[in-house]
């Protein structure tokens, strides 16, 4: 456990856009990972694993962003247009 702890206080005391490039980089190979078990028949499986990575990549990549700058620019354009 104490492993653990220490392992995580260094991760911890990485820059945040180091951080969000490791949990982004796990993602990835955890979608990809998603295909070999859909491979060998883990239907069910994987694509609940491949949603939750892909979802994961996303919003560690910086889809929050994007998606708030969307509705930014669609509350903007409602008003415009009126």
């Amino acid at each position: 456990m104490d492993r653990i702890e220490k392992a995580w206080t260094m991760f911890m005391s990485w820059p945040a856009i180091a951080r969000r490039a490791a949990i982004a980089a796990v993602c990835y190979l955890v979608w990809l990972s998603s295909a070999w078990l859909y491979s060998e028949g883990l239907h069910d499986a994987a694509v609940y694993i491949g949603l939750a990575s892909a979802l994961g990549f996303f919003f560690a990549a910086g889809g929050w962003y994007a998606l708030r700058g969307a509705g930014f620019l669609l509350v903007w354009w409602l008003r415009v247009s009126r």
